[in-house]
């Protein structure tokens, strides 16, 4: 029950955004709701089979939708077998995948050894759902092809929750996956588990905004992975920005021959092997820039040039609290002096004073030494919590830039009120309070816009992303 509570509580905060165009809705509930199958076109249930109603299929429900249209799902489902999802949208139509409320989003629950949903169609925005697989994989956005490449996925404000791999990329070009809650993720057991997996054949992605906690005993996880360099090829032009990531063994692992891959304005706190980035096993051309690494891993970043890596580092602040800062070049362990020697000549190594990580809370104190730091070069419009970059003289390191205060106005003339808005604090800060009540349906409106020494072995061929069994 508490688990359900912290579901609940988690989406409840989840803003529901109208779809593109003119849609046709289709309605589709779990069959243990509507026992009768309807024709989709209300959210009541059907009174007589084919009859004004809701689905209750999600086969049946794929086939009933197409580019423009909105899917809208409702309830829980127990899933006793993964779900392959094949409709497709059109450009500047998406089909659009979502919840038909917001205070209690549609909850997929499945415990076997795959993902629970396989997201195999192009031009498609899913949001607003909750994935929790105690078992094993979250979603698959692509496909396990050596030669086709799914185009046009917007994956945005969901929550997956208790598992092993969290969200995977695999040959998918032009993907955004943002605002999303990860929460417990991780294998216990082995290296199979990544929060962020971003695998062969994936081009032109961005992954923003997210938070990604790992399980407490997590046993070899990565908060982002790109591997494997299988056809059609390494994944290249992926960018990672502005996402929180605590408690994995790695924080950002890049691998298998992967180009134009760029981490810049992450918040990663650390434990077990390499708390920031790690290059080796087939190497990669990489960026590193203006993150934040806190906490006590074996080492702070590891590059083998052995292996082919080719990356640049600069403006990030390391900070251990305890113990002495290592890092790893060639397998071997050096100190910060000879890391210095070869990357982070403008980086700090000092403690960059977030407010209170344990709380979820990742903003900088007004004294950091991380404000007004970075690299401006490497900027995005807006920070982990949808706040403007830059404010200030420069951009901040890490993924929560520091509002500098406005000047109070000018009481004469009063400003209009700036409406609210949920960020992914809220969402975090909200996943363990009690559920919240019941807030109107989503009904799209028509015309609108829509620890200790690492072993560095144990990540060697880490984790495959979620495959379609028997591809």
């Amino acid at each position: 029950m508490k688990a359900i509570a912290r579901i609940a509580a988690a989406a409840a905060v989840l803003a529901i955004m109208a779809p593109q165009g003119r849609a046709a809705v289709v309605y589709v509930r779990p069959p243990a709701d509507c026992p009768v199958a309807g024709d989709g076109s209300a959210h009541d249930c059907a009174s007589e089979s084919g009859g004004p109603g809701a689905l209750n299929d999600l086969d049946a429900a794929q086939d009933a939708v197409g580019p423009g249209d909105v899917l809208m799902l409702d309830g829980t489902w127990m899933l006793t077998d993964y779900v392959v999802f094949r409709a497709s949208g059109a450009a500047g139509a998406r089909l659009r995948v979502t919840s038909y409320t917001l205070s209690s989003p549609a909850h997929f629950v499945g415990s076997f050894d795959a993902c629970l949903f396989y997201f195999l169609g192009d031009h498609l925005e899913i949001d607003h759902l909750v994935f929790d697989s105690a078992y094993d994989n979250g979603v698959l956005l692509g496909e396990n092809s050596e030669t086709a490449a799914h185009l046009d996925h917007r994956f945005h404000d969901n929550a997956l929750l208790s598992m092993s791999n969290g969200i995977s990329l695999r040959a998918i070009e032009d993907v955004e996956v943002y605002d999303n809650v990860f929460m417990d993720i991780g294998s216990t057991t082995d290296n199979q588990g990544h929060c962020l997996y971003v695998a062969q054949g994936t081009r032109n992605a961005r992954l923003y905004r997210n938070l990604c906690t790992a399980k407490s005993d997590v046993f070899a996880s990565h908060c982002f992975h790109v591997y494997h360099g299988e056809p059609p090829g390494p994944a290249r032009d992926v960018e990672l920005h502005d996402n929180v990531c605590s408690g994995f063994t790695t924080g950002a692992g890049v691998y298998s021959g992967s180009t134009g891959i760029l981490i810049y304005s992450n918040t990663f706190i650390a434990t077990g092997d390499y708390g920031g980035l790690r290059c080796t096993y087939g190497g990669s051309q990489a960026g590193f820039f203006n993150n934040i690494v806190v906490g006590s891993p074996a080492y702070m970043g590891g590059i083998n040039f052995g292996e082919g890596c080719d990356v640049a580092l600069n403006n990030n602040v390391y900070f251990q609290p305890e113990g002495t800062m290592r890092f790893d070049i060639d397998d071997t362990s050096v100190d910060t002096a000879a890391w210095l020697s070869r990357f982070d000549s403008a980086s700090l190594f000092e403690d960059p004073l977030l407010v209170d990580p344990e709380a979820r809370d990742f903003h900088l104190d007004p004294a950091s030494p991380a404000i007004d730091a970075g690299d401006g070069a490497h900027a995005s419009d807006a920070d982990f919590y949808g706040q403007p970059r830059t404010s200030g003289g420069s951009i901040d390191i890490g993924a929560v830039e520091h509002q500098v205060s406005l000047p109070e106005p000018d009481e004469s003339e009063p400003m209009d009120e700036a409406e609210p808005t949920e960020t992914a604090e809220e969402i975090a800060e909200a996943a363990d309070a009690p559920p919240e009540g019941e807030q109107e349906a989503a009904e799209p409106a028509p015309d609108e816009t829509l620890d200790s020494q690492a072993d560095p072995d144990r990540h060697e061929d880490a984790g495959c992303s979620c495959r379609v069994p028997g591809a």
